[in-house]
């Protein structure tokens, strides 16, 4: 899938997650047990939430393929709400990715540095661009229309300096975390949703049908220049009415 919607050449690219989402904003996988089962709906499921950009460079202007996630909850990485310590321990160490190409926040730090420090490393890893501008941003979406921790109704959503910006009041526990903002998420070439299962479906018709005058989060992800997919299954698109291609696997 990442192959396909990079043009087949995933060398040199950096790749950057959010969360997965079924009922709880979690899916299948999420505590690794369908790991296990690269044919499972779990294994495809379980890589939403990153972002991969193929000319991302290091601060010695050396070319390599980069992966962050898109959100983190500020927590150390041994704990069970860690989004890149569940990744680290159920995927990323199963497959050849030196730590060095893996971009991650430094949760020691109190939430406002972590996010300037964070920051920080997206930009020694994209240098030269104002805004990160990722090839492919893997997200999901949670029954309440948020994605990363751009959560409805708040101030965040109106945020257009910052490219990472720090959440103190988070209305999922645990209250502090980091996330990318609307711009680099509405920079990339291209953004792929993913989400699964009834709890869903009434927030996707809300998403991808109905016009709101105050949009939920996940609608305001409308890439300037790429292309917005959405991966969905089928009790996730019972609601909708809208034309859509039907697969028989994810």
């Amino acid at each position: 899938m990442i192959g396909h919607f990079l043009g087949g050449d995933t060398e040199g690219a950096a790749l950057g997650m959010d969360g997965v989402g079924a009922g709880d904003g979690r899916g299948p996988g999420w505590d690794g047990s369908s790991m296990d089962k690269p044919g499972s709906l779990g294994w495809p499921w379980f890589i939403h939430g990153w972002g991969w950009s193929l000319d991302a460079r290091g601060p010695q202007g050396e070319g390599g393929r980069r992966r962050t996630c898109c959100r983190e909850r500020l927590v150390p990485f041994e704990h069970a709400e860690s989004t890149y310590g569940l990744y680290r321990t159920h995927l990323l160490s199963r497959l050849p990715i030196p730590d060095s190409q893996v971009i991650t926040i430094n949760p020691q730090l109190p939430v406002e540095e972590a996010a300037e420090d964070y920051a920080k490393k997206l930009r020694q890893a994209f240098q030269g661009d104002s805004i990160p501008v990722f090839d492919l941003l893997i997200l999901g979406v949670g029954p309440d229309g948020h994605t990363c921790s751009l959560f409805p109704d708040h101030p965040l959503l109106q945020e257009r300096e910052k490219i990472v910006a720090p959440i103190s009041d988070s209305p999922k526990p645990p209250p502090q975390r980091v996330t990318l903002t609307l711009p680099v998420l509405n920079a990339a070439r291209t953004v792929i949703f993913v989400a699964t299962g009834e709890g869903k479906a009434a927030v996707l018709k809300r998403i991808l049908e109905d016009k709101e005058e105050n949009p939920l989060p996940a609608a305001l992800v409308q890439p300037h220049t790429g292309k917005l997919c959405w991966f969905l299954d089928e009790a996730a698109a019972r609601l909708l009415t809208v034309p859509f291609e039907k697969h028989s696997t994810l």
